[in-house]
């Protein structure tokens, strides 16, 4: 077949085969011809690879059925590539065509120079797609011998990329005949335009945030994922910006203390945030809790995580009443300890935002056991643990949302929102954790 030819062609000696299309009158036809029939045939290859890895995996009762929906669903990506292919093809070449008549490039080679980058482009679509049925073949034979892997498909990825770039490079040269420089120039300007334009807008999108983000900090231990999720990119570029109190431990009395527990009950340190989560800490300190109380009285927002404050040194009972300064007025459940289970998580309110993209899951772990306080504290139940889909006697809250606190028998005073979840979010989703969090932000 020619596509196959030319990639060969390309591949052993570029320059040459270059040179040879650069003689030849180059038309739309021919360059849109050409490399939408390479990728049809790219596709044909990696389809066939994956049917053939899919159909010794899976245990299908209607394997040959499913194999077809699969085809049918792939036929319709294959039109998306296409179609993106087509553009990015005369978006690159535009690039380099305006870069090149900057410096001094040919004029009208536009045709030419988007003609010889679409043999490469055909070129490096066979090629990945020939490195995507190598990895297929190495998962048929890992299937019939248990043995895996995939050095030699990343191996052959590698080597098509850094061709597809040499020809690339080699097109800008031979076409708007440019020496070695000048045509590196050319070749490298385009990468780092871009690297500048993301980073200006990424530099400029967090620069907005900053002031506009939601500053979230952390009373008590944070488990290390939700630390790592709470700090991560897709977080910041959302708008959260985290700040952690302090992740030093302290000596006091002989005895080990975060540190950020000490700073947490020094007056006005949570007024600079947003919203403040309470988790990982059993033990709270009565000056903690008498700030969260005062930060909360303020109009601060709070999730509170499992047992966390439900202990007071020096004081006994168990509980965030423990310490009977109203703090318990902003938590919408009694506590009543903790329990290992395997159960599932349910999702009882499916329309609020902190579901978005959620559905139910299995979860296996360390709860609090609460129970919800009556419609007058203005507890919402939003989900909850149980085998079964309706919220019965034996179910347990998992996540509660509490907007209400009673200042007198007949004056409800909205505040926050608060929630309570019962588990440690860093064991389940990191996009509930996110989408609870944007609640939050006004």
């Amino acid at each position: 077949m020619n596509v196959f030819s030319d990639a060969l062609q390309l591949a052993r000696s570029p320059d040459k085969k270059l040179r040879a299309l650069l003689k030849q009158d180059a038309s739309w036809r021919d360059v849109f011809t050409r490399v939408n029939s390479a990728l049809l045939v790219a596709f044909l290859i990696y389809l066939f690879g994956s049917l053939v890895v899919e159909g010794l995996r899976l245990t299908e009762p209607d394997l040959p059925g499913y194999l077809l929906v699969r085809s049918y669903g792939e036929v319709f990506n294959l039109v998306l590539v296409v179609a993106a292919s087509n553009l990015a093809l005369l978006l690159i070449s535009g690039v380099y065509y305006s870069v090149s008549r900057l410096v001094g490039g040919k004029k009208n080679s536009f045709r030419c120079q988007t003609f010889l980058l679409s043999r490469v482009f055909s070129a490096g679509a066979l090629g990945f797609a020939c490195a995507l049925f190598l990895n297929d073949v190495c998962n048929i034979i890992s299937y019939f011998t248990g043995a895996y892997s995939n050095f030699f498909s990343i191996t052959v990825g590698l080597a098509v990329f850094a061709l597809v770039l040499y020809a690339v490079y080699r097109t800008i040269a031979l076409v708007h005949s440019f020496e070695l420089v000048k045509a590196l120039v050319v070749f490298f300007l385009p990468f780092f335009l871009l690297y500048f334009l993301f980073f200006s807008l990424s530099w400029l999108y967090l620069a907005y945030f900053a002031q506009q983000g939601l500053r979230v900090t952390v009373v008590g231990e944070p488990s290390e994922n939700l630390e790592e999720w709470l700090g991560s990119e897709m977080f910041e570029l959302s708008g959260i910006d985290y700040r952690p109190l302090s992740s030093e431990k302290i000596q006091v009395d002989g005895v080990e203390v975060d540190h950020g527990m000490i700073i947490a009950g020094v007056p006005g340190m949570l007024d600079s945030f947003d919203v403040v989560i309470v988790s990982g800490a059993e033990r709270c300190n009565r000056n903690v809790l008498d700030e969260l109380k005062r930060y909360l009285d303020e109009g601060g927002k709070m999730i509170l995580v499992g047992n966390a404050c439900t202990r007071v040194p020096e004081m006994e009972g168990v509980g965030w009443n423990v310490w009977d300064n109203g703090f318990d007025d902003y938590v919408p459940v009694r506590f009543v300890g903790t329990h290992e289970i395997e159960s599932k998580f349910q999702i009882f309110d499916i329309n609020h935002p902190a579901f978005n993209g959620v559905t139910n899951f299995d979860f296996a772990g360390t709860i609090a056991v609460v129970e919800l306080k009556d419609e007058e504290h203005h507890s919402r139940l939003l989900a909850f643990f149980s085998e079964t889909d309706s919220y019965s006697v034996d179910a347990k809250p998992a996540i509660v949302e509490h907007r209400c606190v009673w200042i007198n028998e007949n004056t409800c005073r909205a505040f926050g929102p608060a929630y309570y979840v019962a588990f440690d979010l860093g064991l389940t989703s990191r996009e509930m954790l996110q989408n609870i969090l944007l609640s939050l932000k006004e």
